[in-house]
């Protein structure tokens, strides 16, 4: 059966058990306008969400084991609180209640390494309206030190992590929204990082990624332009600089960006996600330094986040959105050959803002985290799709209408 939206009221629910047969609640089912169906090997579910509180106006968040207990954790960064959130996963899907550490004036992005190589968990975020990074140092006990600032370029947006230079310490590269470029800024391996070196890219970098482009074995960039409807990459040279950038067009008002490899070659890929046009768009790489014309796949209304991971255990790279304006996930299961399956969507919190995928129960199956802006929470939605073909699932699938486009 084919069924194209699901949400988590429609979780992977426990049938019951009678004579070692499900029993099929028709006229329940009929007045909750539920449809009962199996899940088999190669679809996808999710359950219910689980939201956890944390600071007002969560934008962004990352993932790791901050306190060495091998069980993955939570932050996120807090707009309109000027700090970041941290949560401590107990290792079934649920957070301890959240510390908060200040960092710089409105951090729109948040994510983690060592940066001093004391083996303990940092958290760096992007503070778009001081102009700056701040780095806070973990104690890897789940608590940070208090924040070192470092300049980067106009209204960061978006800051990532790598080792640009191949000395084995980390680095940092922000994309600045108003500045319409990237910023780099190389890593002592002291947690200190050397001034800002610019460089120039399309109108509006909203987001940045880093990734090999062209199998050469050093890393590459590219970023997500809003206002120009493009991405830019830049090709690395492995000691830390950057050729001119290079643009490539995409869906409307793209806003993240996420690279993997979607059809099977061992090349790396690019897809964003486009809040004006909602859609995402896959741009499948040559290995070259070139793509191919885009893709576009639609999904839920403003999506405002993608990431990518396998989620049905089909061993080929799915598509997964945050929908900021109607509140759902969108999942797009992979064909194989850079092709996607119609979204499937799920309800997550209220303005979902970002999502990340990570395996916070244990049960080796990729999960999900949303930070939701309005919510001021995050939604964990556990994975529950069969991963063995010799098992099947009963769920309840429910349908939702179809929203309206948001305003241009």
């Amino acid at each position: 059966m084919r069924q194209s939206v699901i949400t988590n009221r429609s979780k992977c629910l426990n049938i019951i058990k009678m004579h070692k047969r499900y029993l099929y609640f028709s006229l329940l089912l009929a007045t909750m306008n539920l449809t009962l169906a199996t899940i088999s090997f190669g679809q996808v579910c999710f359950s219910d969400t689980t939201n956890f509180s944390v600071a007002s106006d969560a934008w962004s968040l990352t993932n790791a084991d901050f306190n060495g207990d091998n069980i993955m954790d939570l932050s996120t960064c807090n707009r309109l609180t000027n700090n970041v959130s941290v949560l401590i996963g107990n290792g079934y899907g649920g957070f301890t209640p959240t510390r908060n550490f200040a960092v710089g004036d409105n951090p729109l992005s948040i994510t983690n390494g060592d940066f001093n190589g004391d083996g303990n968990i940092d958290l760096v975020t992007a503070n778009a309206d001081s102009d700056n990074v701040s780095v806070l140092l973990g104690d890897g006990n789940g608590s940070f030190s208090e924040a070192t600032r470092f300049d980067v370029g106009n209204f960061p947006h978006c800051v990532i992590t790598c080792d640009f230079n191949n000395d084995n310490k980390l680095d940092l590269a922000t994309a600045n929204y108003w500045g319409d470029n990237i910023s780099i800024l190389l890593g002592n391996g002291l947690g200190s990082f050397s001034s800002a070196t610019l460089y120039t890219v399309a109108h509006g970098p909203y987001s940045i990624v880093a990734t090999d482009l062209n199998r050469d074995g050093e890393l590459d960039l590219a970023t997500a332009n809003s206002d120009s409807h493009t991405v830019s990459v830049l090709q690395g040279d492995g000691q830390g600089k950057f050729l001119e950038a290079i643009t490539y067009a995409t869906g409307l008002y793209p806003i993240c960006i996420f690279s993997a490899d979607f059809n099977g070659d061992k090349m790396m890929d690019l897809v964003t996600a486009n809040a004006r046009s909602n859609d995402v768009s896959v741009l499948i790489g040559t290995g070259l330094f070139t793509f191919l014309p885009p893709n576009h796949f639609s999904v839920g209304n403003a999506p405002y986040s993608v990431t990518c991971a396998d989620f049905n255990g089909d061993a080929i790279t799915d598509i997964a959105t945050a929908n900021w304006q109607v509140g759902t996930v969108s999942i797009l299961l992979g064909k194989g050959e850079g092709n996607y399956s119609e979204a499937i969507e799920f309800v997550a919190g209220i303005n979902p803002q970002q999502i990340i995928s990570a395996d916070y129960n244990k049960d080796f199956k990729m999960d999900l985290a949303i930070s939701n802006q309005t919510g001021s929470n995050v939604s964990i939605l556990l994975n529950c799709s069969v991963f063995s073909r010799h098992k099947k699932r009963k769920c309840f699938l429910y349908r939702i209408k179809k929203a309206k486009k948001p305003r241009e």
